[in-house]
């Protein structure tokens, strides 16, 4: 018999009574610790849950940034290989256009 339900049984009805108190103390205290380790392992999912949406969150804006910098790339050499070329050739164009006029406006000054 174990030492403690021996000397509550010394009792009597108050060492019974003492006794069923403590087992249903302990079976409470069981109940509580095991809810609270469900709470805890919930958490803990919960937790997970969220880290990993997050790391999801961030390769997706990872991938967004790299796909811009792709395209601003795509851009930035549009511009050199097309644009900067016609820039050229229309400034070509407006100084030639300026030294007609200039011949032009010397030849009517003088006549």
């Amino acid at each position: 018999m174990d030492p403690v339900v021996q000397v509550l049984t010394q009792y009597g009805a108050v060492g019974i009574l003492a006794l069923v108190a403590v087992v249903v103390a302990k079976r409470l205290f069981d109940r509580l610790a095991k809810a609270q380790d469900e709470e805890v392992r919930r958490l803990e999912e919960e937790r997970d849950r969220v880290i990993a949406q997050a790391e999801q969150e961030k390769a997706l804006l990872r991938a967004d940034r790299d796909l811009a910098r792709a395209e601003l790339g795509k851009l930035n050499e549009t511009v050199q290989h097309v644009y900067l070329d016609q820039i050229g050739r229309s400034t070509t164009a407006v100084n030639d256009a300026t030294q007609a006029v200039a011949v032009a406006l010397a030849a009517v000054r003088a006549r």
